[in-house]
């Protein structure tokens, strides 16, 4: 009995991260590059691609310009967007980006795979919800671009109050969501 139990808190702790050293915190000029390369390494493990990353990485590099001018796009525009950090290292990432002035999306909710399915992904989407309320949006709306390859982030958003819309953008996403705040 006593060995069941070691054995078994040993499982709890190899699968427990501390939230000492997990903090959320707006995302920061040197920290761009290594966001977007977190987000590249997270579409590649989860969506179907048969491309070798570096390719992967390369023919997507385009689709960062508002990462690389986050400042303008998010901070300067009524939005946010934060990282995730364990430590000194970026984990995982989220932010909101105004599209008119009742409503915003919730945009690049990415997280490594060491740190998904601990509740993370609920604080992060927390804080970016109270910041939209904040900023007295209406409405948030998201888009999913693989959603049978990222059930795990489908199911987070409907426990969190979003429902299926037609498609709102020109994305290629599989499936698009909104919610009243």
């Amino acid at each position: 009995m006593r060995i069941l139990k070691i054995i078994a808190l040993g499982i709890l702790m190899t699968s427990y991260i501390s939230t000492n050293a997990i903090q959320i915190q707006n995302l920061e000029s040197d920290q761009v590059n290594t966001v977007i390369e977190m987000i590249l390494q997270c579409a590649y493990e989860l969506w179907p691609i048969n491309t070798p990353f570096d390719e992967f990485k390369k023919k997507n590099l385009h689709e960062f310009k508002d990462i690389t001018s986050f400042i303008t796009t998010y901070f300067h525009n009524s939005g946010t967007f934060k990282v995730l950090m364990d430590g000194d290292k970026v984990v995982g990432a989220g932010a909101i980006r105004k599209i008119d002035d009742e409503m915003c999306e919730l945009k690049r909710m990415w997280f490594l795979p060491e740190y998904r399915g601990k509740g993370l992904g609920k604080m992060m989407a927390d804080q970016l919800l109270t910041f939209a309320e904040d900023q007295s949006y209406k409405k948030i709306r998201l888009d999913v671009y693989y959603p049978e390859h990222q059930q795990a982030a489908v199911n987070l958003y409907k426990k969190l109050g979003f429902y299926e819309i037609p498609p709102y953008n020109n994305a290629p996403a599989g499936l698009f969501m909104e919610k009243e705040l």
